[in-house]
């Protein structure tokens, strides 16, 4: 006599497809974030720009009306836009720095959580990387400098004076 397997070899088949989905989702997923992390690596923080960075800290250190208009921050300040037509001696300064060249903003804030970006205007890219920022350092005397790059990257700097 001959036995029936066919309902044997449905349930087989089954299994194998539910097993088959199941890892080719977890492949999905974990492909999806690896590719997300290293749009981020790409745009976020890069070597060069930080450097950029660095200069300006080094240069807002050392220059005693950049050191004076930093300390008189509460919130944020756009210092691309404060410098924009002004003439003054921090301005023209920065404008001289080789680094600038490559930065189209520059944003200036207290290293705070509770900082408010609500009364400057962003771009939604912009505003991503910000939302991305681990802000540390509550009531320590620290300021951070936030820069978007004529190639589409940015960076953030924590320094103090």
């Amino acid at each position: 006599m001959k036995k029936n397997n066919k309902g044997y070899m449905l349930a087989e088949t089954l299994i194998v497809t539910t097993f088959v989905a199941g890892v080719l989702i977890y492949l999905y997923v974990q492909l999806t974030n690896l590719s997300n992390s290293y749009e981020k690596n790409q745009s976020y923080n890069t070597i060069p720009d930080l450097y950029a960075l660095v200069d300006i800290a080094y240069f807002l250190g050392k220059n005693t009306t950049a050191k004076a208009y930093v300390k008189g921050i509460s919130n944020v300040s756009d210092i691309t836009s404060y410098c924009q037509n002004k003439t003054d001696a921090m301005c023209t300064a920065l404008k001289n720095l080789s680094t600038l060249e490559n930065i189209s903003r520059i944003l200036i804030s207290k290293n705070d959580e509770t900082v408010s970006f609500s009364s400057i205007t962003l771009d939604t890219k912009f505003q991503s990387f910000i939302d991305t920022i681990a802000w540390e350092g509550q009531g320590v005397e620290e300021y951070r400098l936030i820069a978007t790059f004529n190639d589409g990257t940015f960076a953030t700097l924590k320094f103090d004076l």
